[in-house]
């Protein structure tokens, strides 16, 4: 009996793996390989297109606040002036009645910008809620020369736009219980929210006007640097309480600066010629807003209420906060009743000692 060939043995088991591959296996070895190379290149230009193509963006967030939904108009009243080239924007809450506790309210939640929004939709680390976002995105671009927005700073939680802004502020013997330490801490957040390129200048009023600097005054505006604002920092400290009330000179020089927003502070009414003054002097361009403390009288308040009126802004009644009756206690700003130092004057000179 023959013994079996081995070469046919191997060629029978190699027939029984081929018949055992899958189907798949067979028709890749059949399909021309132009076709394996065409079926390859077709799968990788379906795959590219479906990639490219717009995926949809379901808003999550801060989409979903009321601040981002409204314009700044209808959470805010915006008077902005007829005036094509006027600058001044006021953009002020709609109550009338404010205190200092306020400006922390009234904050940039409600005015952002479409780079604000984006930086903040953008942003890997949310806050714990929306609002917070917003706040968080808002204070973000804050530091050294940095505002609230383009242009913007804010008195009593009233913002306002511009490049040029004066501060009037009323520094009487009746500026105590501390509305004078208010006022100054007001002027100084106010400035610190400017950036370089805007410009600041403040007067105080009493029986006279002294303005910045003051004795050493400077003439004009000065830019909102780092350097500038130290300097204002350190001339509050010596401003002190004079007698009476005259702001006339005050709010001459103010309008005479032509700036584009003027903040008006004090606590009573003029006893000058100050309200007639400063109305004969209307300037399309400029915006005030007046800051009244605790005035309870009409006749208090009726010079400040009627020079906001006309100057497309609003009068506001301020409180001061516990805070700055001790602050007014640290500093013993002197009450002067007669001209001592720098200060009081255009009052009498105290008479000599025996």
């Amino acid at each position: 009996m023959a013994s079996p060939d081995p070469s046919e043995n191997e060629e029978s088991e190699a027939g029984k793996q081929l018949v055992g591959l899958p189907i798949l296996a067979n028709f890749w070895q059949v399909v021309p390989g132009w076709a394996v190379s065409a079926l390859f290149h077709l799968a990788a230009i379906i795959t590219l297109a479906a990639l490219s193509l717009p995926m949809p963006f379901e808003p999550k967030g801060i989409f979903a606040v009321t601040a981002s939904n409204a314009t700044p108009e209808e959470m805010f009243s915006v008077e902005i002036s007829s005036d094509p080239g006027s600058i001044g924007e006021a953009i002020v809450p709609q109550e009338s009645s404010l205190t200092t506790q306020a400006a922390e309210v009234f904050s940039t939640e409600a005015f952002m910008t479409e780079q604000d929004m984006s930086m903040l939709v953008s942003s890997q680390s949310m806050a714990a809620s929306p609002l917070e976002a917003l706040k968080k995105a808002a204070e973000g671009g804050r530091g050294k020369s940095t505002g609230l927005g383009v242009g913007m700073t804010s008195v009593f939680g009233v913002r306002t736009k511009g490049k040029r802004f004066v501060y009037v502020a009323d520094n009487s013997n009746s500026m105590s219980r501390g509305r004078l330490e208010a006022t100054i801490q007001e002027i100084q957040d106010s400035v610190e929210m400017l950036k370089d390129d805007q410009s600041f200048y403040v007067i105080f009023y009493s029986d006279t006007a002294y303005p910045l600097f003051h004795p050493k005054t400077a003439k004009t505006y000065v830019p909102a640097t780092v350097e500038n604002k130290e300097k204002l920092r350190v001339w509050f400290k010596t401003v002190e309480h004079c007698l009476h009330t005259r702001g006339e000179e005050a709010m001459a020089l103010a309008m005479k600066l032509k700036p584009d927003v003027i903040y008006l502070m004090g606590d009573g009414a003029f006893t000058d010629k100050t309200v007639p003054q400063t109305l004969d002097r209307e300037d399309a361009r400029v915006l005030i807003h007046t800051f009244g403390f605790d005035m309870k009288r009409d006749r208090d308040k009726e010079g400040f209420e009627v020079i906001a009126k006309q100057f497309r802004g609003q009068f506001h009644d301020v409180s001061v906060e516990s805070r700055f009756l001790e602050l007014e206690r640290q500093n013993k700003r002197p009450h002067n009743q007669n001209h001592h130092g720098s200060w009081g004057i255009s009052l009498p000179f105290e008479p000599k000692k025996k």
